[in-house]
């Protein structure tokens, strides 16, 4: 398998078959696009032209921390054509997700940041507040 990736650092030690590519050669090359960056408060990076970029039955996922990454209308619409095969996100433009086309399609996974929405991680969270307000 070949690793393709975009990045502000250079991956130093990268394995055999892993290359830094521009944006361009990665959106029109790669079988899967996996984000992983901050969000955005402007134009999406993925929008409808990157689609359109895009080998037919490409694999998106979206683990970005912050909406504005990807166009969510032009997904649903990459995803009912077939030029993305599935999407798997966990981060939306609103949260809860509002988007119910996205949802109800059987070619897309989505998991918001409220995963770690149960008794531990609120136990966890409580606890790691106090000690922060005591330090202040």
């Amino acid at each position: 398998m070949n690793v393709i990736y975009n990045d502000i650092i250079e991956i130093q030690n990268c394995p055999e078959g892993c290359k830094a590519v521009t944006v361009e050669e990665l959106i029109s090359t790669a079988d899967f696009i996996s984000l992983h960056m901050p969000g955005t408060n402007g134009k999406p990076i993925i929008g409808k032209e990157e689609f359109e970029k895009m080998k037919n039955g490409v694999y998106i996922l979206n683990l970005a921390r912050g909406g504005g990454i990807i166009d969510e209308e032009a997904l649903i619409q990459a995803l009912d054509s077939g030029k993305v095969a599935a999407a798997a996100l966990d981060v939306f433009e609103e949260e809860p997700i509002k988007m119910k086309d996205y949802i109800n399609m059987k070619n897309s996974i989505n998991s918001s940041y409220w995963r770690f929405n149960n008794r531990s991680s609120k136990k966890n969270w409580r606890r790691d507040s106090v000690y922060n307000q005591r330090r202040t």
